[in-house]
């Protein structure tokens, strides 16, 4: 009989419980902490204006509004943390630009298509009391062929759009 051990404990068993309460210690403090809640939502694009994108701008801000009201329903209360989206950066390639993945075993086959993405990116800031309760810096990119074929009528509001539902999805996980 080996010292130190009591009758019938295995070793591996010892070592797979100790590994179990180790994991268990990780992922519960995550697991146990709510979400804060939202009270107020604003988005932010003072800073695409200033750089001239216009009517996007409007588009953007209403769009996002939007998806992130329906996006945070189930965590919005009265008196609760202010959620400020201020976007800084909107991007929409030209379809068909040029850029392609031609490699064999690549995003597709041969001749493929473009690498090019549309991209929309900004900074999600949380409030409560006064103080940052987080801060989250986001990019999200689509390929431009998301929003339907190019010569169909409104594909590039449709492009700007689809950037706006992805930037709030993405957001509701990361939050």
């Amino acid at each position: 009989m080996r010292t130190g051990m009591k009758r019938g404990t295995h070793p591996l068993a010892t070592l797979v419980a100790a590994f179990a309460l180790l994991v268990g210690m990780l992922v519960l403090p995550a697991a146990a902490q709510p979400a804060p809640a939202i009270g107020e939502i604003r988005v932010d694009v003072s800073p695409l204006r200033a750089k001239g994108v216009g009517n996007y701008a409007d588009l953007l801000q209403e769009r996002l509004s939007r998806a992130l009201e329906a996006t945070f329903a189930d965590r919005r209360a009265r008196g609760g943390a202010r959620l400020v989206v201020t976007l800084e950066s909107f991007l929409l390639t030209g379809y068909g630009s040029g850029e392609s993945d031609d490699r064999l075993f690549g995003f597709g086959f041969p001749g493929g298509g473009s690498l090019s993405a549309d991209e929309l990116s900004g900074t999600a800031t949380l409030t409560a009391g006064g103080q940052v309760i987080a801060r989250e810096p986001l990019r999200v990119a689509l390929p431009p062929d998301q929003a339907g074929p190019w010569y169909s009528e409104s594909f590039e509001l449709r492009r700007a759009a689809n950037l706006a539902d992805a930037y709030a999805s993405w957001l509701a996980r990361r939050l």
